[in-house]
Order: C-alpha cells, then sequence, then structure tokens
C-alpha cells in the first residue's frame, strides 16, 4: 500500500485554531440548528471553556458530554480541552443504570447535558448538570492548556467485571491519531464529512478532529434519521458530503438497497470502514455500483487511539486476497505477534495474538492501575510497552496483517465493541437469574449472540429482556435468550460454548 505525507501536528486545538486565522468564514460545522463558520466555532469554544473553567474544570479534572450527535458535543469537547480538562462522552441513549455508573466513576466537574435529556435521565446523571448554552460564559476569559501530554479524553468501553472501564487518552496520541487520519483519506480544506457514528464511540473521532484540523466541514445530521440507508443516501447528496465512516454491517444495508445508486455521481471520494471484519463481496459491490469512491479498512482497539493502521481495498485486492487485510502499522507504531507464551511470532502466515506498541498508546484505564499493567506489558519488545488487544492476527504471503477472531470474550457488533461477559454479568444481577452466559456466532458475516440463563424461580424470557434492556445499551440485546435448567461446563470451571451451540441448535430446532 502507498505511504502518505504525514505531518503530525502538536496539539489538535493548535491546528484548529489556525483555520480560524486563515478561512474565519469557512464552514466548520452544521447541524440542524444551521450552520456554524470557524470564527463561531471558536467564539463558541472560548465561551464555553470560560464556563467550564468557572465550574472547576482544568487540568485533569473530567467533564461529562451526555450529548447527541451535535454542534453542541463538538463545541463543548473543544471547550474542555482548551481548558485543560479530560472530556467524557456518556452514551446518549444508553440505560439510566449504565449512565449513572460511567458518570460515578468519572466524577466530572459537570454534565452536559440539554434540559430535556436531562430531565429524563433523572437522578442517572447527579447534581452537576449544566445546558451547553448556560455554561457558555462570553463575559469571562480562559486561558488555553497547552500540555500536549495532559489526557484528552476519557471513553468507556465494555468491561469484563460487568463494568465499563474508562480509556484514557491523551493529547499527543490524539494528534498522532489525527495525523494517520487525515492523510490517507486525503482531508483538506474542501473535504465535507458525514458524521454517521456515535460520538461517544471512538471511531467517530478520525472524522470529528481530523476533519476540523484539515480546516473541512462536518456535517451532522440526525442520527437516527441516518440509519436507514435511504436517508443516508438523501444526506450525502443534499450535503455534497465527500467522506464518511460507518461499520461493515452498515455497509451490508447500504449495497442492498437501490438508493445506493444514487451515490454514483456524488461528491463521495472516500469510505472509511472499521469496527468489524470487512466482506469483500459487499465492498465490490460498493465499487461497482459507486467507482469514484476509495474503501479504506480501519482497525485500531479504543486503547490504541482510533486507528493504528489503515488498508486501501483497491480492486486488485478484492480480486486476490482471500481476506481484507487490516494493513500495516502507521509509522512509529509497532505491530507483535506472540504466541501464548508471549513469545514473538516472525514470518507469514501463523497466527498470534497482536500486541500494538507506540505513541497512540492509552496513558490507562480510568481509576485502575492494576488493569492497566496487566495490558501494557513489557519484556516482550525491549524498552517498549505493549498493549496485548487479544486480537488474533496472522502476515499474509504480502506481509499485511489479516484479523483472525478474538481471543477473549470480546467482540464488535455493527461496529461497537462489546464484552460477551459483560452481557452474562448483567444478566446475573437480574431478578430469579442464578447464572448466566453469552456466546457469539460470526459464521454468516454478522455477529449473532445467544445467552443463557439458569433461574431459580419463575422467570419467562420477555421479562428477563425487558429488565436486561433497563441495564445495557440495544447493541448488547442478545438475539437470543434461553431459560435452561443447567449450563454445561469445561473442566476448567468456565462455560462449554461448543455445548452451549449444541443446546440453542437443538431448542431451534425443537421451535421450528
Amino acid at each position: 500500500m502507498p505511504q502518505h505525507d504525514i505531518e503530525i501536528v502538536p496539539d489538535v486545538l493548535d491546528a484548529v485554531e489556525s483555520n480560524v486565522v486563515a478561512r474565519p468564514a469557512h464552514l466548520a460545522l452544521w447541524d440542524e440548528t444551521g450552520p456554524v463558520s470557524y470564527a463561531e466555532l471558536w467564539t463558541r469554544v472560548a465561551a464555553t471553556a470560560a464556563g467550564l473553567t468557572a465550574l472547576g474544570a482544568g487540568p485533569g479534572e473530567r467533564v461529562a458530554l451526555h450529548l447527541a450527535n451535535s454542534a453542541d458535543f463538538v463545541v463543548s469537547a473543544l471547550a474542555a480541552l482548551y481548558a485543560g480538562a479530560v472530556f467524557v462522552p456518556v452514551p446518549f441513549g444508553d440505560p439510566s443504570e449504565r449512565v449513572a455508573g460511567i458518570v460515578v466513576d468519572a466524577a466530572p466537574v459537570a454534565v452536559l447535558a440539554q434540559p430535556k435529556v436531562a430531565a429524563a435521565a433523572g437522578a442517572a446523571l447527579g447534581p452537576l448538570v449544566v445546558s451547553p448554552e448556560d455554561v457558555r460564559r462570553p463575559d469571562l476569559a480562559a486561558e488555553r492548556c497547552r500540555d500536549g501530554f495532559r489526557p484528552a479524553y476519557c471513553i468507556y468501553t465494555s468491561g469484563s467485571t460487568g463494568t465499563p472501564k474508562g480509556v484514557v487518552i491523551r493529547h499527543d496520541s490524539l494528534a498522532t491519531a489525527v495525523a494517520h487520519t487525515a492523510g490517507p483519506f486525503g482531508f483538506h480544506p474542501g473535504t465535507k464529512a458525514l458524521c454517521s457514528s456515535p460520538f461517544h464511540f471512538d471511531g467517530s473521532f478520525g472524522s470529528l478532529f481530523s476533519v476540523l484540523v484539515a480546516g473541512g466541514a462536518l456535517v451532522i445530521p440526525n442520527r437516527d434519521r441516518l440509519l436507514l440507508p435511504r436517508n443516508f443516501v438523501d444526506a450525502v447528496t443534499r450535503h455534497g458530503i465527500t467522506h464518511c465512516t460507518f461499520s461493515p454491517s452498515f455497509l451490508r444495508m447500504l449495497v442492498a438497497t437501490p438508493d445506493v445508486e444514487r451515490l454514483r455521481g456524488s461528491a463521495l471520494r472516500t469510505v472509511g470502514l472499521g469496527g468489524e471484519d470487512c466482506s469483500a463481496e459487499d465492498i465490490a459491490a460498493l465499487r461497482a455500483l459507486v467507482p469514484q469512491v476509495r474503501v479504506f479498512n480501519r482497525y485500531g482497539p479504543t486503547e490504541s487511539t482510533i486507528a493504528v493502521s489503515t488498508y486501501e481495498i483497491t480492486d486488485d485486492a478484492l480480486r486476490t486476497k482471500p481476506k481484507i487485510p487490516i494493513g500495516q502499522p502507521h509509522d512509529g507504531t509497532v505491530f507483535r505477534l506472540v504466541d501464548e507464551d508471549g513469545c514473538i511470532i516472525e514470518g507469514n502466515g501463523p497466527v498470534g495474538e497482536l500486541c500494538i506498541g507506540g505513541p497512540q498508546l492509552m496513558e490507562g484505564y480510568w481509576g485502575d492501575d492494576a488493569l492497566t499493567q496487566a495490558s501494557l506489558v513489557h519484556g516482550i519488545e525491549p524498552g517498549t510497552a505493549l498493549y496485548r488487544t487479544g486480537d488474533l492476527v496472522r502476515r499474509d504471503e504480502d506481509g499485511d496483517y489479516v484479523y483472525v477472531d478474538r481471543r477473549d470474550s470480546v467482540v464488535n457488533r455493527n461496529g461497537i465493541r462489546l464484552g460477551l461477559t459483560e452481557v452474562a454479568a448483567v444478566l446475573r444481577s437480574l431478578p430469579q437469574v442464578v447464572d448466566a452466559a453469552c456466546i457469539a456466532d460470526t459464521a454468516t458475516g454478522n455477529v449473532r449472540l445467544s445467552a443463557f440463563v439458569t433461574v431459580d424461580g419463575p422467570a419467562n424470557v420477555r421479562e428477563l429482556r425487558a429488565h436486561l434492556l433497563r441495564r445495557v445499551p440495544a447493541y448488547m440485546n442478545p438475539d437470543d435468550l434461553l431459560i435452561v435448567d443447567a449450563l454445561p461446563m469445561l473442566s476448567a470451571g468456565k462455560p462449554d460454548a461448543r455445548a452451549l451451540r449444541r443446546l440453542l441448535d437443538d431448542r431451534l430446532t425443537a421451535i421450528r
């Protein structure tokens, strides 16, 4: 794959501010409240930063953002960085218990939320809620914090204990990731990116920050409507979108609708995919229907800041590659494959666990030094900490890295990472549930979740599912939820996944 000229800016805010000076009237954001120029963006950011500072936001303090995809989210995130604080996206639309758990754990000095949303959330957001409009203080001045090695954001991901864990990312890691996004995609002041991924998902940050650093524009429609391919195509054509990023699952829906043909001849030039395995058939269909589009596969765990490899999926790759690679690590990033003993695997072919090193590694897990030390290992690569991803990867005949499977129980569903053990842990906490297990089937190209529970009293699947959906977001809702007499176990005391699959097959066969 071709290398790109990458310019890593020292600080994302510095680059945004330079665009304010160079092109103040240029469109920076558009959402359903209207357009926002770079000059207006910076005015709002500075006023919000002043208000946050007055509330106690400063270096190391957290500011929680319980906001839908909107100009308010972008302004608030940049304002937190301006004040030196750490912004914490709180999933919008998640169950109140999960929201409350994140807010309590992050201990923010303020929670930014719109009044209607805050009222609906009730006590889940705590007592420190303020609206984005009310926090702005144009009468005050805030001093820019310019320490490039301070934390920039803390984003919560699915945890193995049933409790989400906060991943802390520094400014320098964010700046490096932004450069390695803008470079391959060729972002420039004429770029218009459609924001379709939720802003509490770090994959969205690739477009959010990289486009503003490049001087382009972010178009942020109502995300719920974008989930329908016809509305997505309408937004791309109506706004002259040149770039968008979404999951392979959404691509599968998109190419299955005749509306996709309306993208032929549109302004769309680049598409980024990530979060799960790519289907060569779906990409080939997109390329045939929309030939002007270049398609890229992106890979990167949350702990390594957005993405650490980018692979352009050419027609030649579609013809010759048995499976779409994740590519090569970005400059400065280290990839090592290790066996079960932690020894480095050399050469092409053998499968090993992917370990990642370099400037994009997280600072650590918020409030959990033990987990940080267990996840960032030393001794594999001299003088370098590596993050053990749990992803099984191999090199193909060209030396490109290819994702194979998960080593543990974390999967990506519709582009969002979730832990099977978290689903099981939440199920165990439900009334009447004694034990639970969750498995995933990826054989069809879609991730299908199946959960199994044992109970100690009267219970039915409908009630259990209703209880579960008050605790977890919809993407963690199992496709199958079965009440069983006992969970088949391995000798080591873990659920027997093969036996669970047989149990599921038997139950589905009986239903048919």
